[in-house]
């Protein structure tokens, strides 16, 4: 059953009457829980959800990544080069330590082998410095934007986790608001969250280098 932001706040507004909060049971609360809790879940873990896919190409003058592939950025799951018709994973670096082993910037340029996030400037910078265009494949964890308008969805309100996103408003609601009952529900969305990491890790295992090798018929 898919819900939307809208029919959230009212599951939410219901769990707070429970507790004859009847001044905090407002919309307006129970979606600011409710994006706290969409918070709360992206930040524990590397959702499927949350992986984002993008192409395109550094060259001999831009030695960085930018704009829509950073738009919420949590981390860099891998980034794809393709140097001489073949596709390389980069290898990830903190922004120092790149730079520290790369210093020379555009007077030593070669393949890019390496790559680095600064969040000062929202790049992903990449070395040694290209010296010709290359051509990338990035995948990201980016975080969901928070819910506004009443009809707003995402993956956890359409793909059967909207319970998680509840829960975790719900535990939120609780710590604001110093109450034993809505905390109370902390073991389960644990549970909950637990579940759905087995689930995806299952899936990221079934898909392991055995499973991709060619068919070799005798």
């Amino acid at each position: 059953m898919a819900e939307t932001f809208g029919t959230l706040k009212t599951k939410v507004q219901t769990f707070l009457h429970h507790t004859n909060i009847k001044d905090a049971a407002n919309a307006d609360f129970s979606g600011t829980l409710l994006n706290m809790g969409l918070h709360t879940l992206e930040r524990s873990n590397d959702w499927k959800c949350m992986e984002n896919i993008n192409t395109g190409t550094v060259t001999s003058s831009i030695d960085y990544i930018s704009g829509t592939p950073l738009t919420r950025y949590k981390r860099v799951k891998v980034l794809f080069f393709t140097v001489d018709g073949v596709l390389k994973e980069m290898g990830k670096a903190g922004y120092a330590e790149l730079f520290s082993y790369y210093p020379n910037g555009s007077s030593s340029k070669g393949a890019p082998k390496a790559c680095a996030h600064s969040p000062a400037d929202s790049k992903l910078w990449v070395r040694p410095y290209p010296d010709a265009t290359y051509s990338y494949t990035l995948l990201t964890y980016n975080y969901t934007a928070d819910m506004s308008a009443e009809s707003d969805t995402n993956w956890w309100t359409d793909n059967n986790a909207w319970e998680l996103l509840m829960y975790a408003a719900v535990v939120e609601g609780g710590i604001l608001l110093r109450d034993n009952f809505l905390q109370g529900f902390a073991g389960t969305l644990g549970e909950k969250i637990n579940s759905l990491k087995n689930t995806e890790n299952k899936e990221e295992l079934s898909g392991s280098h055995q499973n991709v090798q060619p068919w070799v018929i005798i």
